[in-house]
């Protein structure tokens, strides 16, 4: 074969007809022959070597753009499309500017759905873009390659201008500090929104990702906001604290064994998680937990519910077990604003429960269990008392 001759093999992307090209007197030193004219483009920023804590691929952007029309690919070239923007974190004027110039963006291109997408670095890190990808639609404000901190990155997204049967859904990945956040957003042709962030490597536990998305056809709104925590938080833990975030806060410790060296627990701003590997991660807080750290928290139990709301709606309980006693006896707190929170165990717990706990004649419990005037174990509630000795068991009344 003439080395000078190159045969390239034939593109699956076209009809076989006119494969394979021959090109008599191509330089084999430089082979490769595009069937057609493509942009090229890489990543608009050198990723210095050492910067990330592990290994990243070098990639170029995973979808292409092409200067003729191709029906497979939905992106395209718009000489509408504008810069992302930076805008300060937390100012909302500067924001709010920012928006209203994405959103003047996809008015120009006016396509059938669109999403204004914010990210927000409240780290002390700078954020570089890994990867991006367009599943549906293209850019109408192009992310920037960094995002500062405490910089609100705004760009924007639309559907195919030329399609009507098409949303915009695509995901992008910026990383810094060990870790890699990569938002997500869809705003379909048919179905509701949808949005998700995801914090991944080897410091995730340190981060927090919170997303807002936003409704509606048009300039639906996504946000995205990465903080740093003040203390990690990791595994099932961090599992049972991300839906609760709202109410717990951020923890204020480290996650630490408890007593038993078996389980795992970690305060919160709003109340305490523990975990154990035969009732996984519960959730204790407000009077429940006071209580519960009075009479020796795990050494009571380990909670096996989170905090529920008892079926008349006016009061909260927890169940909980203690798994390091024979028998690994189960145990309850029951809390309402009038009687305050009490714990139920035993034999006692065991009749009430037997009557219908709260909703039976004795209604809630109104103090702990106590020594009885002659001999066992009393417990008092709204309407009645059971009391327990060891001849005749637990029974209703003094």
């Amino acid at each position: 074969m003439n080395p000078n001759t190159f045969r390239q093999y034939p593109y699956f992307g076209h009809s076989p007809f006119i494969n394979p090209y021959d090109y008599s007197g191509l330089n084999a030193a430089q082979p490769y022959v595009h069937p057609y004219s493509i942009r090229s483009e890489s990543y608009p920023y050198t990723v210095p070597t050492g910067m990330y804590p592990y290994s990243m691929p070098t990639e170029t952007y995973p979808y292409r753009v092409q200067t003729e029309y191709d029906p497979i690919i939905e992106s395209y070239e718009d000489v509408r499309v504008i810069p992302g923007i930076l805008a300060v974190a937390g100012a909302a004027g500067s924001v709010a500017g920012a928006v209203n110039a994405i959103s003047s963006a996809l008015g120009t291109i006016n396509a059938p759905r669109s999403v204004i997408l914010q990210i927000t670095n409240h780290t002390n890190t700078t954020l570089r873009k890994v990867r991006e990808k367009l599943d549906h639609g293209g850019w109408a404000a192009t992310p920037t390659a960094e995002i500062p901190p405490g910089q609100t990155l705004v760009f924007g997204a639309t559907s195919s201008s030329w399609s009507l049967a098409t949303g915009t859904e695509g995901r992008i990945t910026y990383a810094g500090d060990g870790i890699e956040m990569t938002a997500y957003w869809n705003n379909p042709f048919i179905g509701d929104n949808g949005c998700s962030i995801s914090v991944t490597g080897p410091k995730s536990g340190d981060y927090l990702g919170t997303r807002v998305c936003g409704a509606g056809n048009t300039n639906a709104q996504m946000r995205y906001e990465l903080r740093k925590l003040p203390f990690p938080v990791f595994g099932a833990i961090r599992d049972k604290w991300i839906p609760f975030q709202g109410t717990l806060g951020n923890p204020f410790d480290a996650e630490k064994p408890t007593f038993d060296g078996v389980g795992r627990f970690q305060p919160f701003q709003g109340g305490m998680i523990s975990w154990h590997p035969e009732t996984g991660a519960r959730v204790v807080w407000g009077a429940i937990r006071d209580r519960w750290f009075q009479i020796g928290r795990e050494r009571f139990g380990y909670p096996i519910t989170d905090e529920l709301t008892t079926p008349d709606r006016r009061g909260r309980y927890n169940h909980f077990r203690a798994v390091h006693l024979p028998g690994k006896p189960e145990a309850s707190i029951y809390w309402t604003p009038e009687t305050g929170a009490h714990e139920v165990y035993g034999a006692i717990r065991h009749k009430w429960a037997q009557l219908g706990w709260e909703k039976s004649n004795l209604g809630y419990p109104i103090g702990p269990e106590q020594d009885r005037p002659g001999g066992g174990r009393i417990q008092r509630f709204q309407r009645g008392s059971i009391s327990w000795t060891p001849q005749g068991g637990a029974v209703v009344g003094p």
